[in-house]
């Protein structure tokens, strides 16, 4: 979205005084997070927090599948269909429904709707 023209480098302004605490904003705020989310160097939104989320795979599964392990969110997707339709669950997550309404395991449900469904966000 940055290269695209749609956000605002925040660079600049992250250099000035915050009005609440009389610091520079990038001493108010996590540098990992600004550093972690720079396009080309530059700051184009302020993270308060993150997850990271890391998927393992099967190896042995995927080299009997003859897939390699995918790049971009789309090639997950064509890959969790291959491997559903050789009779196998994709994606598995350890819970129970009282974990899920817990809040527990919940996020995975939240992620993957995001995930699934972010091409219904209109550009």
């Amino acid at each position: 979205m940055y290269e695209r023209g749609l956000m605002v480098n925040l660079s600049p302004f992250l250099s000035l005084r915050n009005p609440y605490t009389g610091r520079l904003w990038t001493e108010t705020l996590n540098a990992q997070f600004l550093e972690k989310f720079k396009v080309g160097g530059d700051s184009t939104f302020v993270p308060l927090d993150f997850i990271e989320i890391a998927f393992y795979y099967n190896a042995d599964l995927f080299a009997r599948l003859g897939l390699s392990p995918p790049g971009v969110w789309e090639e997950m997707l064509r890959h969790a269909e291959r491997i559903r339709q050789a009779g196998i669950i994709p994606f598995a997550v350890p819970g129970n429904a009282d974990s899920y309404w817990a809040g527990t395991v919940g996020w995975i449900a939240r992620f993957f709707s995001d995930a699934y469904l972010r091409h219904l966000v209109h550009r």
